[in-house]
């Protein structure tokens, strides 16, 4: 592999630039910030739709 030109770091270069990434990725996709490690539905939801199951579950109660 390293004869064909592949790079190599360590797993703690990885980590690092793993968790860099992921953060531009979310800035760019304007995620909010406790959204990275939680799966959540109100991160992936538009407004409208989070209104409307809002009203929903307040009907409920």
């Amino acid at each position: 592999i390293l004869g064909a030109g592949a790079y190599r770091i360590s797993s703690r270069e990885f980590r690092e630039q793993y968790y860099k990434t992921k953060k531009e990725i979310a800035e760019r996709l304007h995620v909010p910030r406790r959204a990275l490690n939680r799966n959540e539905l109100g991160g992936r939801v538009s407004g409208h739709v989070l209104a409307h199951l809002e009203k929903l579950r307040r009907e409920k109660s």
